[in-house]
């Protein structure tokens, strides 16, 4: 999320009410303010000149949401649509009174590439906006999200996704959408493009429902059964992921996670996941983690795999007369990997139980 300041910067071209006692926002020089306001040989009177500056033109911001949103609403042009929705992401929860428009853009607006930036939009209006009277507007603002994991665009259905992972536990009613988003089938095997960008339904799906956290538990059926047989390593890798943030409350995640610590592809993400199940299970989930210390096939992710392994036994409250002395032995180990000496040297600080 940008600073307020870069939004400035990135808004100064648009047209405003005067900002500092009739000053036109394009005869502010931001660079030179944000510049005055940093620099310790500036004068008391240059910083506060600064401050006032960036104060006055900082309250303008409500402002800048509507004229946006009114842009978004009307403009007959597309690109004019686009960077609309792309500023009102950018100023986060500033633009909330934008919400109504950013909804209605995405349910309505006949541009993929407008649809596609509003639901990222409506993820950077609501990412850090949690106060109760915001909480009615939210929820309306993701079932929005979870209506548009059906829109005809693919770009549109995986940013979506993507948003939906910023509500939270918010976006608990959408989880049935979420889970029905788990079985998009996808050409693309690798779930980022070369930029980083999610182009994958299903694994952002996936994603977001770890977001989502113990609010999402009803998609555990649907993870569990993904895990065992998913299409691809990458989505049964992201269901255990969900899994383990989602959290156990009647074994079942517990017991198919330690199942998926067979396979050798999933070991790694079974570990950390199992770390979080809580102290009550440590005692079923011991076994596995003491395994993933003494026996990796996986030499290429031996090092990470033992790091979370013992990082997983600090998670839990399982370090011991059984669990210390085979850290102190890894520590001590010249040819174990740098993260797994880390993991130990740390683990070694806490207290045995």
């Amino acid at each position: 999320m940008r600073t307020w300041q870069g939004v400035v910067l990135a808004l100064v071209s648009l047209t405003l009410p005067g900002v500092a006692r009739g000053d036109d926002p394009g005869d502010v020089n931001l660079t030179k303010v944000l510049k005055d306001l940093r620099a310790p040989e500036a004068s008391v009177e240059a910083r506060r000149e600064a401050a006032d500056k960036l104060l006055r033109l900082s309250s303008e911001l409500f402002n800048i949401a509507g004229h946006l949103a009114e842009a978004l609403s009307s403009d007959e042009d597309e690109i004019v649509r686009y960077r609309a929705a792309r500023a009102l992401r950018d100023l986060g929860p500033s633009a909330e009174r934008a919400a109504v428009n950013l909804i209605t853009a995405l349910e309505k607006d006949k541009s993929d590439n407008v649809r596609a930036e509003v639901a990222l939009s409506l993820a950077g209006v609501y990412y850090n906006l949690r106060e109760p009277q915001f909480l009615r507007d939210k929820k309306q603002a993701a079932a929005a999200l979870g209506a548009a994991l059906s829109d005809k665009c693919q770009k549109v259905r995986v940013n979506a996704a993507n948003a939906l992972g910023s509500f939270g536990p918010d976006a608990k009613d959408v989880v049935p959408a979420l889970v029905k988003a788990l079985g998009e089938k996808d050409e693309r095997r690798f779930p980022l493009s070369e930029s980083g960008v999610a182009i994958r339904v299903d694994v952002t799906a996936a994603n977001s429902l770890a977001k989502i956290g113990p609010a999402a538990k009803d998609a555990v059926p649907a993870l569990l059964d993904l895990v065992r047989n998913g299409r691809d390593r990458y989505l049964r890798v992201y269901s255990v992921m969900a899994l383990g943030d989602i959290g156990d409350s009647d074994g079942r995640v517990t017991r198919g996670l330690i199942a998926a610590a067979e396979s050798e592809e999933l070991l790694g993400p079974a570990v950390g996941a199992l770390g979080k199940m809580g102290s009550g299970r440590a005692k079923e989930i011991l076994p596995v983690l003491l395994r993933a210390l003494k026996t990796s096939k996986d030499k290429e992710n031996s090092d990470a795999i033992k790091a979370g392994a013992i990082r997983a036994i600090v998670q839990l409250g399982a370090l011991s007369d059984e669990t210390v002395p085979l850290i102190e032995k890894i520590l001590r180990d010249p040819t174990s990997g740098l993260d797994t000496r880390d993991a130990a040297a740390r683990a070694l600080k806490k207290p045995v139980r």
